[in-house]
């Protein structure tokens, strides 16, 4: 199949996508989608544990070769130290966070499972200095942001401000620079989704305030207005729960925790629901085999969502959002959590 040479035919296809009713959607419709608005193809799935909550000064990584259907564990070896975060910022660059530090690198280095690091990413004319820790959250925002949530701001030139305090920014790769975003409060226990308009979608959050407050709500970035809004509260109460982009558009929401506790398997969730930007309504779908939370999901080339891991689970499955239904899939040795899944294209 040829894929889409210009913006305006990508544009087209992304609005019949998100106008398509998703029960009328043939298997042949979802995997023309994904490849077409995929380019190349996918062809693996890097897993890269965080160290923060691996309590090991360099990630593991593991890798699901897509075609083959089997897993490899990998050893990598980095240079950089205090790392809290790994994962894709754009097609073919991996955007590193360690401390106050940012790195963007090949995948392909990281693939490599040796590469040494000479110069972070310095922001020019930043007024303030961030610091993230294994709570804050980050998303990749086009071809060149990068929006990062809860980060601590240390410092400012003129030393007023936000001093100590959790705050939103967005980060311009391109032109390296950072933009202090309204202060609207993201819990760590959130996800995030890029919509096909560019706009990201933060779901599910754990909140404490005035005691224990659980919530269901959700916000969108609008990376235009650089401006964070409320929307539609999810149907389920869940956090640290997983969430991919659709073929359709839709944005896929699964698992997590539905309770206080996060000890007791019993208020873990296996519901499935979308969220529709076009009617900006939350929709119960489906089911997952097991009751999941601090897991991943990750899009595959024939549109089924590839769901993985989770506390004290080691089970994969294959989630078909046709149907509504999943089957199982190839598990890897041991149960792993909290972890960046980064696409790899070839």
């Amino acid at each position: 199949m040829q894929h889409i040479k210009t913006a305006e035919n990508l544009q087209t296809l992304c609005l019949a996508s998100l106008s398509s009713d998703r029960q009328g959607m043939t298997r042949d419709m979802m995997c023309a989608l994904v490849d077409e608005i995929a380019g190349p193809p996918l062809s693996r799935l890097a897993l890269i544990k965080h160290p923060s909550r691996n309590g090991v000064d360099g990630p593991l990584m593991v890798e699901y070769n897509i075609a083959a259907g089997t897993w490899r564990h990998c050893i990598w070896y980095t240079s950089v130290g205090g790392i809290v975060w790994v994962g894709p910022v754009k097609r073919g660059d991996t955007l590193i966070v360690a401390d106050s530090n940012f790195y963007v690198i090949p995948t392909t280095e990281i693939m490599d499972c040796m590469y040494s690091i000479k110069q972070r990413l310095v922001m020019n004319g930043a007024k303030w200095e961030f610091k993230a820790d294994s709570r804050s959250i980050f998303a990749p925002v086009g071809d060149d942001g990068v929006l990062c949530l809860r980060c601590c701001a240390f410092k400012s030139v003129d030393n007023n401000g936000f001093y100590g305090q959790l705050v939103n920014v967005f980060i311009d790769l391109t032109n390296k620079n950072m933009v202090l975003l309204n202060k609207i409060h993201v819990s760590g226990t959130a996800k995030c989704a890029s919509l096909r308009d560019g706009r990201v979608l933060i779901s599910g959050s754990r909140f404490q305030a005035d005691g224990d407050h659980y919530a269901t709500e959700c916000m969108i970035f609008d990376p235009v207005r650089k401006w964070i809004d409320k929307v539609a509260p999810m149907n389920v109460l869940r956090w640290d729960h997983a969430s991919c982009t659709l073929p359709n558009g839709r944005v896929f929401v699964c698992g997590g925790y539905t309770s206080k506790s996060m000890n007791q398997r019993s208020f873990l969730t296996n519901t499935c629901e979308e969220y529709d930007p076009d009617s900006g309504k939350w929709t119960l779908v489906g089911e997952m085999m097991w009751a999941r939370c601090l897991h991943s999901c990750a899009l595959l080339p024939d549109g089924r969502v590839m769901i993985i891991g989770g506390t004290d689970i080691g089970q994969c499955e294959f989630y078909d959002p046709v149907i509504g239904r999943s089957a199982t899939a190839p598990t890897f040795a041991r149960p792993m959590n909290h972890f960046s899944v980064m696409p790899i294209y070839e």
